[in-house]
């Protein structure tokens, strides 16, 4: 009986230090479990806060990617709007020449033309004064002619109707 008493009393003790030992066991586990708790909360935190680094960190990236095309999309058209800027100052110094000249022309032909009209004027004159002697001399011929005629006509007892009718035609 003393040996059960004794091996009762120490299963009796075994099962208190198993007992206490679960307790401790179950404490630390509590322990571990509110600490793996905390850990999974600030790793879940931690976890959100890189994600949004990363999604802005990309956003950023795409934006400054975004920013760099566009940049080099008005770099391409400042590049064309230049060479179109020089090929049409080529353009306008080629038609500025070409006016410079065309204004050169002009003012020659003018001068040319003025020449022209004062010499066209003069052979009106010339022309005019050629007719008035032309017209007396042929009078003047005539008026003989006239005289010839009627003083052969009064010899003649004839009239000369040729000769009135030419001096009719050049008054």
């Amino acid at each position: 009986n003393t040996d059960l008493n004794k091996q009762y009393e120490e299963e009796q003790n075994t099962r208190i230090r198993q007992a206490e030992e679960l307790e401790a066991t179950q404490t630390l586990l509590r322990q571990e479990q509110s600490v793996l708790s905390t850990t999974t909360t600030k790793l879940s935190k931690a976890t959100e806060a890189n994600s949004y680094l990363e999604d802005r960190f990309e956003l950023e990236q795409n934006q400054r990617m975004n920013t760099d095309k566009q940049l080099q999309l008005k770099e391409k058209n400042l590049q064309e709007s230049d060479s179109t800027l020089r090929n049409t100052m080529q353009s306008l110094g080629k038609v500025k020449t070409e006016l410079v000249e065309t204004k050169q022309d002009l003012a020659v032909t003018s001068d040319s033309l003025k020449e022209l009209q004062k010499e066209k004027r003069s052979f009106r004159k010339l022309g005019k004064n050629i007719w008035r002697v032309s017209k007396r001399r042929v009078r003047k011929i005539l008026r003989r002619e006239k005289v010839l005629a009627e003083e052969e006509h009064d010899l003649n007892g004839k009239s000369n109707v040729i000769v009135n009718e030419t001096d009719n035609d050049f008054q």
